[in-house]
């Protein structure tokens, strides 16, 4: 079989390049004009960049090396192959849907051979420029940066192209998921309540304001799932739309920690009990072996979260469209937050709230989820010191309302 040849640090050689006894690597091409040429370099990186650079119309054809013939296209999908059974499905769906963005574009049909660190920052503006969010750009340099270290591996490259830190390209724009304020609460439910829909609306937020489940986990409760005697729910399975079978799927939960059970309040019994009486009494909607599903829409079928945040949407637009206080953009993760925050201002243990949100760290539950403001700080502080000083016996009392002679 015939073997490509290598260099002292066993990288492949193009046509044409070759090591020379000195250590230098060499190049050897016919220009524009037919005539031989030879161009040096001292790593074999650099000659290579020399390569990219030399003037001539149908460079790629006078390489016949596997990095030539492959695109960046074929690349993802080679990468796509290897990651498939080492991912989860979500995941997976994630991937599929950046390496279509990829493939859609013209930069899926350049070499890899070709590509440049300036190429690929061009490639991740050019998405951003398209109107994706900053964070959707991050995960398709996350693959590509992935699939050219493949290619790096393989010896099919000598650099990758992607190896920046994506911070320099593209910053940030995400908005900030902070908690709701309990009059932002209020004023959802009650616009919830008022809402011209048949769907059971202010039941999903009162469940998801009230136990913090992934809006995912949410969607696939099934009445097996309540535990009206223990007035808590199980969650072991989540509900989701795969976007490369147009179909729903019901998946394992997104980490281990996530499998546990959520305690239920009054409220949200109540509105559990409501979404039970709502549901269809025959042809109920069954995904693979699980069925019996509490949250459906009003054709009896399933609830995904697209729904559920094109509705929250709505509702917020219509009270925003008639009142001066304004609510911000509300989703079902933004409710997710609410709960992290209101329990946790409310005095639950740290490790407690962790298991009841599904967090695999006590960290996640307390940088991420955990929100406060000004006012709740103050106010927590003067708490804390009204309960020292009456433990002590001392006056360490302050006055909120300084005087302006102090």
């Amino acid at each position: 079989m015939f073997k490509r040849r290598k260099d002292s640090n066993g990288h492949v050689l193009r046509d044409g390049e070759s090591e020379r006894s000195d250590g230098r690597y060499q190049f050897r091409y016919l220009d524009l004009s037919n005539k031989r040429r030879t161009i040096y370099a001292s790593t074999l990186a650099e000659l290579r960049e020399k390569e990219r650079n030399i003037p001539t119309d149908n460079l790629c054809d006078q390489d016949d090396s596997p990095q030539a013939a492959c695109t960046v296209s074929d690349l993802l999908h080679r990468y796509a192959d290897q990651k498939r059974n080492s991912i989860r499905r979500s995941t997976w769906s994630t991937y599929s849907y950046c390496i279509k963005l990829v493939t859609d574009r013209p930069f899926g049909t350049h070499p890899i051979s070709s590509i440049k660190r300036i190429d690929a920052k061009h490639c991740l503006l050019t998405l951003k420029n398209d109107g994706l969010s900053s964070g959707t750009v991050h995960a398709v340099y996350v693959v590509l940066r992935g699939a050219f270290e493949l290619a790096l591996d393989d010896e099919m490259l000598t650099t990758n192209p992607f190896a920046f830190a994506f911070g320099s390209v593209i910053k940030n724009d995400a908005s900030n998921k902070d908690a709701l304020l309990p009059h932002q609460q209020a004023a959802f439910l009650n616009c919830l309540i008022e809402a011209p829909t048949q769907y059971p609306v202010y039941d999903w937020a009162v469940v998801l304001l009230g136990t913090g489940l992934r809006i995912s986990e949410f969607c696939g409760l099934t009445i097996h799932d309540i535990d009206f005697k223990r007035h808590c729910i199980r969650v072991d399975h989540q509900l989701s739309y795969d976007r490369e079978s147009h179909v729903c799927v019901v998946t394992p939960t997104k980490a281990r920690a996530s499998n546990r059970l959520v305690p239920m309040s009054d409220d949200v019994e109540r509105s559990i009990h409501h979404l039970i009486s709502m549901m269809p009494e025959t042809k109920r909607v069954s995904v693979g072996s699980v069925t019996d599903f509490i949250a459906c829409n009003t054709q009896q079928g399933l609830l995904t979260e697209q729904i559920v945040y094109t509705i929250f949407r709505r509702a917020v637009a219509r009270y925003n469209a008639s009142h001066m206080d304004q609510l911000p953009n509300i989703t079902p993760h933004i409710l997710r937050h609410t709960f992290c925050s209101n329990m946790a201002q409310a005095g639950m243990g740290v490790k407690n709230l962790q298991y009841i949100m599904g967090h695999a760290t006590s960290k996640m539950t307390l940088d991420r989820y955990t929100h406060t403001t000004e006012s709740t700080a103050m106010s927590d502080f003067y708490n804390v010191q009204s309960t020292l000083s009456s433990q002590s016996g001392l006056d360490t009392s302050f006055d909120t309302n300084l005087s302006d002679d102090m």
